[in-house]
């Protein structure tokens, strides 16, 4: 992907995450939580696309949360975050340091 579809795809998906997160039946703390993760994850990878930094080692944790993600969504209503939140990992994983 080049950077102009990351910044797209990024910007997309925090659209959609927003969207998503203030529905009544994702109010809680543990659901709540996992959006949070989502938007540093997001926000971690945007940053190394526009200054060229690196994502460290202690950061990555941040691109490791597919499973609570997908159990948290598990309905076929918000199967696109899960695919895109994988999209988003994998394509992190080119600007791990």
């Amino acid at each position: 992907m080049k950077d102009k579809t990351e910044f797209e795809t990024i910007k997309q998906f925090k659209s959609r995450i927003e969207e998503v997160s203030n529905l009544s039946n994702f109010n809680d703390n543990y659901s709540q939580g996992n959006f949070c993760a989502i938007e540093i994850a997001l926000n971690l990878l945007e940053l190394s696309i526009l200054v060229g930094r690196r994502i460290s080692t202690h950061e990555q944790i941040w691109f490791k949360g597919g499973y609570q993600i997908a159990r948290m969504l598990d309905t076929n209503e918000f199967e696109d975050i899960i695919s895109t939140y994988d999209e988003i990992c994998r394509l992190a994983e080119n600007h791990f340091a």
